[in-house]
């Protein structure tokens, strides 16, 4: 499908940087779709415009019919267009990152909660991953209707109180729906439960739809999907 039809003057992207000392995801509003770039306005960090060379490799990420889509591009140039822009390579191929609203995946990968004014955080396994939740082994003393603090490294890097990369950070707030009844679980200090996210940024929902993303593009070229 033809980028001008998925992409329109004002619409919401997120710019993902891939590297570098400014690698992690920037808002960002379309100014227009040429036939030689994507205006985009310039993302700020800190209130000071984010620098970005001629030839930076940017992925990215947008919502259009339904569905999110991602793309790899480079930057071409900055101007100005009323706003200060950045001018990106049209891609050669659009991705549709989801077929259905939150496609959910196995992985085991550690996280992070607290409940109500507790301290410390303790440790849990997540099970599986969506855009809208999780499926987790926490603390015994959990409980369906609990609202927990969540912090997720989706790469690993991180701790609560030791901040590495924030590109794949999630702190948000989850409420546990449901105990997961599994008869093949049998530690008696834990409990396997179903966590949905809320108050939840559009920002950090699409961390999570980019990981997912990727991990099941890589498993597809390995032949596992």
């Amino acid at each position: 499908m033809e980028l001008s039809k998925l992409l329109r003057p004002g619409d919401k992207v997120w710019l993902e940087v891939l590297a570098g000392n400014y690698k992690g995801s920037y808002p960002s509003v379309v100014e227009g779709v040429g036939r030689d770039a994507i205006v985009v306005g310039h993302p700020f960090v800190k209130s000071a415009l984010l620098p970005l060379a001629h030839g930076t490799k940017v992925r990215v990420t947008f919502k259009g019919r339904g569905a999110l889509y991602t793309f790899e591009s480079r930057v071409k140039g900055r101007g100005i267009e009323g706003v200060l822009v950045l001018y990106l390579e049209l891609p050669e191929k659009i991705d549709r990152i989801q077929r259905r609203r939150f496609v959910r995946l196995e992985v085991i990968l550690p996280f992070y909660y607290k409940k109500g004014n507790e301290e410390k955080y303790k440790s849990g396994m997540i099970k599986d991953i969506s855009g809208s939740g999780v499926r987790a082994v926490v603390d015994k003393g959990i409980n369906v209707g609990d609202t927990l603090q969540v912090f997720i490294d989706l790469y690993g890097k991180s701790k609560p109180n030791k901040v590495v990369d924030m590109g794949g950070i999630i702190a948000v707030k989850a409420v546990v729906v449901r105990q997961v009844i599994n008869p093949n679980f049998n530690d008696k200090k834990r409990k396997e439960v179903g966590m949905e996210f809320v108050e939840m940024s559009e920002k950090d929902r699409q961390k999570i739809v980019r990981f997912i993303f990727e991990k099941e593009r890589l498993s597809r070229q390995k032949g596992l999907l």
